[in-house]
């Protein structure tokens, strides 16, 4: 098969992209009956798009909270009192390194939902392939264009992030 673009706007400039086309070769039924068949894959399709919207809801709210309440958080823990109130150099390494580690937690929970993801846009295409849907929500999307990537985005919050954590933890480890 041809590959098949599409023409988008990246920064103000128009760039072409190749159509992610390809189905999964796992099949998604194995119903030979063509009635029973084409319901049990318009149900399956929509129990699909509902857990990818999902998804993708829980991805985007990580995505704006984790940097956010990170900021505010250190910012409230990097807020200087006169000595001897407020946290102590201890303490502060202590709640740092726990924002840290909770940050790679959250990472990791998000990989995992980009497997999922990943995996149900891929039953996706099968099912609008097997509905004979050529251009459809999944099947023949864009695909990315250089850096424009959700991956690197993702990366680029989540370890600047945890610099930020770590960086709280060195400063209150050299004692302010």
């Amino acid at each position: 098969m041809k590959p098949r673009t599409v023409k988008l706007h990246a920064f103000t400039r128009e760039v072409t992209v190749e159509r992610k086309m390809k189905p999964s070769d796992d099949a998604v039924l194995l119903v030979d009956d063509a009635s029973t068949r084409q319901d049990l894959l318009l149900a399956l399709y929509n129990e699909i798009c509902t857990s990818w919207r999902a998804l993708v809801d829980v991805r985007f709210k990580l995505l704006g909270l984790v940097p956010a309440v990170s900021l505010v958080l250190l910012a409230a823990l990097l807020s200087r009192k006169p000595p001897g109130e407020g946290l102590s150099d201890a303490g502060g390494v202590v709640l740092s390194l726990f924002g840290l580690a909770a940050t790679v937690a959250l990472m990791i929970y998000d990989q995992r939902n980009s497997q999922l993801h990943d995996e149900l846009i891929s039953r996706a295409r099968r099912i609008e392939s097997d509905l004979e849907v050529d251009v459809g929500q999944f099947r023949g999307r864009p695909g990315s264009w250089r850096f424009v990537q959700h991956d690197l985005a993702l990366l680029m919050v989540y370890v600047g992030t945890c610099l930020a954590w770590l960086a709280g933890a060195i400063v209150f480890l050299a004692g302010g």
